[in-house]
């Protein structure tokens, strides 16, 4: 038995400053954006016109994946990125 899971999201920047709580806030607890699109202004707040981005989420195997823009109109769509990573689950395994 297998089932997809989000990255763990481990850093989130607006023009350099921290916003990782912010933003894990919309990522949500089961790391999959709440299955919604989100306009940028949802996840950056208000003042986010012309400013820059980055978000860095880390897998199992401790791989670091990254994504970064732009942001020039607060109500686009953010596009998130869906790193996921398959787990596995062994059923013969699991006590009884």
């Amino acid at each position: 038995m297998s089932y997809d899971r989000g990255l763990e999201l481990v850093l989130a920047t607006l023009n350099n400053a921290d916003v990782t709580l912010k933003v894990k806030s919309r990522y949500g607890p089961q790391k999959n954006w709440y299955n919604k699109k989100w306009k940028y202004v949802d996840i950056f707040g208000e003042n986010c016109k012309d400013s820059k981005f980055y978000l860095e989420f880390v897998s199992m195997d401790r791989r670091r994946h990254l994504t970064y823009g732009c942001i020039n109109n607060i109500n686009d769509i953010f596009y998130q990125p869906n790193f996921t990573e398959k787990i596995y689950i062994d059923m013969n395994a699991l006590p009884i």
